[in-house]
């Protein structure tokens, strides 16, 4: 593999000082096109006063259940995660479970993947 692309660098470099034109070995600059102002298209405005503000109803989101979300234990584990690999957890021996589980278990959020809480 090493002569290989010892070949090819030096099959490369022979072509490059064939080559009549020389090449350049830093970025061309292109200059930016001459500056042109945004033009102004002009609008019609509604009067502040015929505006009318529709209020938002207002909408109490309840607390997430932590029963709805999930989360992985490791088999030995003291932490639970929100990934089945994080660090050095055996995806194989993980285990789902709720949050409401881990938490009841004991199990302290990992620091690492960042899993709900």
């Amino acid at each position: 593999m090493k002569k290989q692309l010892l070949l090819l660098f030096c099959l490369l470099l022979a072509c490059l000082s064939a080559c009549s034109t020389p090449i350049p070995l830093h970025p061309t600059v292109i200059s930016p096109l001459p500056f042109q102002p945004a033009q102004t298209i002009p609008t019609t405005e509604t009067p502040e006063d015929e505006i009318e503000e529709t209020p938002e109803p207002h909408q109490e989101t309840p607390p997430p259940n932590t029963g709805d979300i999930m989360v992985w234990q490791s088999r030995t584990g003291t932490k639970y995660h929100s990934i089945p690999d994080c660090g050095s957890m055996n995806p194989n021996n993980a285990k789902q479970i709720t949050l409401e589980e881990a938490k009841a278990r004991g199990l302290k959020p990992c620091s690492l993947c960042g899993p709900p809480q």
